[in-house]
């Protein structure tokens, strides 16, 4: 590959990662509730799990999954399974939440090691991102030298989307957009329960389609 098709792709993984979607609403959920730290090890653990599939892609995974549609549903089933977890969690009433202090759920929890755990969980749940990379991947993965250079796409990948939503915890994470939050947490807290709630709902319908036509 030359560098003006490392640049290429770089900008359309950019442009994905870029795209709203319940990992944003995942790495904004974690700066609410948890602070920069937290938010920025949901990025990272997303990051991880965008990576491995996009390397996975790269390297042949994402074919093996378009060609076994009924495992890529069930793995889908069970990330919607987990985002409706997530969601409860986020939605059910805490007694004690506003009292504890800024940061307080998420230290509880583990901080920024659970919210590393929950961002990779959501990509590694979601088996539709090795697919979408074996899509983007295929004008290029003619070029691609050998398996040290597909690997090399999906580093790329996963550093990228790391990167954005590090971006993307960093700016929600500033002190005066951190108090505001704080001050309403809980209706944040059940604002983006509902919205996972929703991707939860619809996953789990593709899902079952998935799984129907298998």
């Amino acid at each position: 590959m030359e560098l003006h098709d490392w640049g290429t792709l770089a900008g359309l993984c950019a442009a994905g990662a870029a795209s709203p979607g319940p990992s944003l609403v995942l790495v904004l959920g974690w700066a609410a509730r948890a602070g920069r730290g937290a938010a920025v090890g949901a990025a990272l653990g997303h990051g991880l799990g965008v990576g491995i599939y996009a390397a996975g892609a790269a390297a042949g995974l994402g074919a093996a999954l378009a060609a076994a549609p009924v495992l890529a549903a069930a793995v889908q089933l069970a990330g919607a399974l987990w985002l409706g977890r997530l969601a409860w969690g986020l939605m059910r009433p805490r007694a004690s939440a506003g009292a504890a202090g800024p940061g307080a759920a998420g230290a509880a929890g583990g901080g920024p090691a659970r919210a590393a755990r929950e961002g990779f969980l959501l990509a590694f749940l979601n088996p539709k991102i090795a697919v979408f990379f074996l899509a983007l991947f295929a004008p290029w993965s003619a070029r691609a030298a050998g398996l040290g250079e597909r690997l090399a796409m999906g580093l790329l990948a996963g550093c990228i989307d790391a990167g954005w939503y590090a971006l993307v915890a960093v700016a929600a994470g500033g002190a005066a957009l951190a108090r505001a939050l704080e001050r309403h947490r809980a209706r944040v807290d059940r604002a983006f329960g509902v919205l996972l709630l929703g991707v939860a709902v619809l996953g789990a319908l593709a899902a079952v389609r998935g799984l129907g036509g298998g």
